[in-house]
């Protein structure tokens, strides 16, 4: 699925999400407050159609929301754009295109080989 093709698909969804939300409202409200026998007749279909337009919206927006996120990880800078490497002393610099990073040897070093509890690694 391409990108075009999600957006008109989350788009399709949230208006269909909307209209049995409209839709299931106010048969949920005339059916609550009927005194009629057959008050269930509009309660029933007003809360299923209330409800599942709820669950369709939240989970369309849920997605639009995280697509957004795959597109902006997507364009970030991998880190295969370290132009030179150089250790001079206990630093070692890193350099990019536009940046210069300075990292102490005890910063590189995994903490994880330690046998002690994570709250008492410092």
């Amino acid at each position: 699925m391409d990108e075009e093709s999600t957006k008109i698909t989350v788009k399709i969804a949230f208006v269909v999400g909307i209209t049995l939300f409209t839709m299931g409202l106010p048969l949920l409200i005339i059916g609550s407050i009927s005194t009629d026998e057959d008050r269930l007749a509009m309660l029933i279909p007003g809360a299923v159609m209330f409800c599942t337009g709820i669950f369709v919206v939240i989970v369309t927006i849920k997605k639009r929301l995280e697509f957004g996120k795959r597109a902006t990880t997507l364009e970030q800078d991998p880190a295969s754009k370290i132009v030179s490497q150089r250790t001079v002393g206990n630093i070692n610099r890193f350099e990019t295109d536009d940046t210069t990073y300075l990292i102490k040897d005890e910063d590189l070093t995994d903490e994880g080989d330690i046998n002690e509890p994570f709250w008492e690694i410092n």
